[in-house]
């Protein structure tokens, strides 16, 4: 296919039932295609702004606000988008999520995971809430895994940022004990 391509990226837009996006967006234009001979799109995620523990293979692409699922097809030479849109391929490339997408229509895409508290293999059960200014729970958990030295004070970082949203009144007692739980099993890479 012939014909300019754009992508604009902005702040996500609302969540979708049962996910959290991860804060940003890209809106793309191609040219139109078909699932025969799809548009192949390929995005680079920081896994800083993923969930600690979790891998390329935990992140959900959304088209126009839709999980994206895996191809059925397999893997060849000219895949063809089945169903349309479908995500082929996922990897880590020099330390970034690479997720390979093949789609009929560019639209807009986004980036998430489900909307719990996740911290490695360990699901809280306490909803990823977004703050105010549009960090998430999960987002800053995530940040405190990459910056902490170790893992006590990855705990230590944890256990702060729960006690301030159960100051702040985003979560009990019982929900800040299940995050800092999950936190203390989670072993830093």
């Amino acid at each position: 296919y012939a014909g300019e391509v754009t992508v604009v990226t902005g702040p996500a837009g609302s969540n979708p039932t049962g996910y959290v996006l991860f804060g940003q967006q890209a809106t793309i234009t191609a040219p139109s295609a078909n699932s025969a001979i799809p548009l192949v799109l390929v995005f680079l995620i920081d896994p800083s702004i993923v969930p600690p523990g979790m891998s390329v293979g935990d992140v959900v692409v959304f088209r126009d606000g839709v999980a994206v699922p895996a191809c059925t097809e397999p893997v060849s030479t000219d895949p063809s988008a089945d169903p349309d849109p479908c995500v082929l391929s996922r990897d880590v490339v020099d330390g970034d999520f690479e997720i390979t997408v093949l789609t009929s229509e560019a639209s807009v895409w986004g980036f998430g995971v489900t909307d719990t508290v996740i911290i490695g293999s360990c699901d809280s059960g306490v909803a990823n809430q977004t703050l105010g200014n549009g960090d998430t729970f999960v987002g800053l958990i995530g940040a405190a895994a990459v910056g902490a030295a170790n893992h006590g004070k990855f705990v230590a970082a944890a256990s702060g940022l729960t006690n301030r949203w159960k100051k702040d009144g985003f979560i009990t007692g019982a929900e800040q004990g299940r995050i800092v739980s999950c936190a203390g099993q989670f072993q830093l890479p």
